[in-house]
């Protein structure tokens, strides 16, 4: 919202996630006006958690309130990830859960997702996305880790075209990145075949190109 004369550019919704703040910087700017964003975590100059850049579940607004009101907050970090400086405490009822695993927020709970996994991926050509899809998910379901945790799916430079692998890594959000086949070929596996030998010239691509 601008008012009347220009002065000044108020934030008044989804000063987070809606982007509001952004814009009414932006409006401010263009205008010459003085932006106004009260959203309180950027008011008191506090990391607000939904603007860390990782997938964010949980209580945000009951969190973000106990590190503004100065109650204790625990960090629980199982996978160690940069964080901007945070009032975390050792113990605290409410807490931010650091964990690529497969696992529901508790009650006071925020729990952040880091860009953690990279998932190989194989397929014979012409494989449907979502056969692909279903087999990255039922992967990750298996080792009870989080799609949100995916940052990359891996695989052999001869797929990088293949529309199977393709389209699963469009739809999780995340990019496919791709090996040269004598590269994946020096990678020891738990699981060689002669099959991706005979067809691309490694004796594994999925466990090769997630490993590397």
């Amino acid at each position: 919202c601008v008012d009347e004369g220009g002065r000044f550019a108020v934030s008044l919704v989804g000063g987070h996630g809606g982007g509001a703040n952004e814009l009414a910087r932006a409006v401010g700017e263009v205008l010459g006006a003085e932006p106004v964003v009260t959203t309180a975590t950027d008011a008191v100059g506090l990391a607000a958690l939904d603007t860390l850049g990782l997938p964010v579940e949980g209580d945000v607004a009951g969190v973000s309130r106990a590190l503004l009101d100065g109650e204790p907050v625990a960090l629980r970090a199982e996978v160690a990830w940069p964080l901007p400086p945070l009032p975390v405490t050792a113990e605290g009822a409410c807490g931010i859960r650091v964990t690529d695993r497969a696992v529901e927020p508790a009650a006071g709970e925020v729990v952040l997702r880091p860009p953690s996994l990279v998932v190989g991926v194989g397929a014979s050509r012409g494989a449907p996305v979502d056969e692909v899809l279903g087999l990255v998910e039922a992967a990750l379901r298996e080792a009870g880790l989080s799609a949100a945790s995916v940052a990359e799916l891996a695989t052999v430079d001869a797929k990088a075209g293949e529309p199977g692998i393709v389209g699963a890594a469009e739809r999780l959000g995340v990019p496919l990145v791709t090996y040269p086949a004598d590269e994946l070929a020096g990678v020891e596996v738990p699981n060689p075949s002669d099959a991706p030998l005979a067809a691309v010239g490694t004796p594994s691509v999925a466990e090769a190109a997630a490993l590397v």
